[in-house]
């Protein structure tokens, strides 16, 4: 699930709420415009499937680090 239907009307209202406040402070202390956060905008669709595949790609990443390293892997 993504895009526009990914967040709730309360979480968007929170999100922009917060970055309405972050970019006024900072235009207060004299950012310049380009310096300014971009606002906030939903994950794009299929955001959950390209984390787990990161993360499967890291724990075997870690798997194969740890088989070349036996020693790490006994307990003491």
């Amino acid at each position: 699930m993504g895009g526009d239907i990914a967040w709730s009307d309360e979480v968007t209202a929170i999100q922009h709420g917060a970055w309405q406040i972050i970019t006024t402070i900072a235009a207060a202390a004299g950012a310049k415009k380009s310096q300014l956060p971009k606002p906030p905008k939903p994950p794009e669709p299929g955001w959950q499937d390209k984390a787990r595949a990161r993360q499967q790609h890291a724990t075997t990443k870690m798997t194969r680090w740890l088989a070349r390293h036996p020693e790490l892997t006994t307990s003491q």
